[in-house]
């Protein structure tokens, strides 16, 4: 049986914070953070894009609505925002079949990609993706950095957690692991702090808020969320 959105909201994103919708916000907006990973440890599930929400809630409160998180893997998310349960979700693929269901913003943040290797082949200056398919990359279950990768003729590898990312690269069955500088800083800590493995900028991928077509006045939101950002 799936999880209930109540079950779903024990494991908030982890700088969640309930919003306050009080006074002359207009309107509440129930938006999906998906593109989970379970970082192991301990540590718990965290969205991919958790951090991005601090620049997009205060921009919306700009735009006159109140936006309240939700973490879900996309397919969960997709379903919820469907069923009218939740309004729309943040995502970094902006493209055809979205559009077909989903008034799309304009870019509202950035997040950069890198990859965690062995010392030896950290780059200081960065890797360009091209310089990837000389290594054995692996990406993690739940994100969608393999379609940078397989868009460009890439092989690559999926680990099913972060709880592997450190001992795959360590015992050399994988040479670097592409993703985001707050998740291998917090499931690779303490390789990083000895120096055991490294970190190397490959580039950056725009963030666009969708809200569902059927959404009371969801064009309206969008638009108003765009002037901000202009």
């Amino acid at each position: 049986m799936s999880p209930t959105l109540a079950q779903e909201q024990e494991h908030p994103p982890s700088n969640w914070q309930k919003p306050d919708c009080a006074g002359d916000i207009a309107r509440q907006l129930r938006i999906a953070l998906p593109e989970i990973i379970e970082l192991g440890q301990g540590l718990g599930p965290v969205s991919l894009f958790d951090i991005e929400k601090t620049r997009l809630a205060p921009t919306l409160a700009e735009a006159g609505y109140c936006v309240e998180f939700h973490l879900l893997p996309w397919l969960r998310a997709d379903s919820q925002i469907k069923s009218g349960v939740l309004d729309g979700f943040v995502s970094s693929q902006n493209i055809g079949w979205y559009r077909r269901d989903y008034y799309i913003s304009d870019q509202f943040a950035e997040i950069d990609i890198f990859v965690l290797t062995h010392p030896d082949k950290f780059m200081p200056d960065g890797y360009a993706y091209e310089e990837l398919a000389n290594l054995h990359v692996a990406v993690l279950l739940g994100d969608s950095l393999g379609f940078e990768l397989s868009g460009r003729g890439i092989p690559y590898t999926t680990l099913p957690s972060t709880a592997n990312l450190t001992r795959f690269l360590l015992a050399e069955r994988v040479d670097a692991v592409l993703g985001y500088r707050g998740m291998f800083e917090k499931s690779a800590s303490g390789a990083l702090e000895a120096g055991l493995l490294k970190m190397s900028h490959v580039g950056s991928r725009d963030l666009y808020l969708m809200i569902y077509r059927e959404v009371d006045k969801a064009e309206t939101i969008i638009d108003a969320l765009n002037v901000h950002l202009r």
